[in-house]
């Protein structure tokens, strides 16, 4: 993975491509739990949080505190590992960038 980004910069030279391990980021997410401040990593805070990704995921929906939570339906990440994503890429992608 990391050598494909390489390849295509030099081979387009007006491109910036940059590989941001986010897999990686979230794997730590979900062992470490945690330490990151998460109390719930094997459902989501709307809907029923296990297989649905839509109608159950309403206005009308139960209230949760999506900052307990890893994910916020049964595939995307709460607006807190965005967050954490967008510190550690900062962190330590950063300079790749430029």
């Amino acid at each position: 993975a990391w050598s494909r980004p390489r390849y295509l910069n030099l081979r387009l030279p007006q491109a910036k491509l940059v590989y941001i391990d986010l897999h990686g980021i979230m794997l730590d997410i979900l062992y470490n739990k945690t330490q990151y401040g998460f109390e719930v990593s094997d459902r989501g805070c709307c809907g029923s949080g296990l297989i649905e990704a839509g109608p159950l995921c309403n206005p009308f929906s139960q209230i949760c505190d999506p900052k307990k939570f890893v994910f916020w339906d049964s595939y995307h990440a709460t607006e807190a590992v965005n967050k954490i994503f967008a510190e550690r890429t900062l962190e330590k992608d950063f300079p790749l960038f430029f």
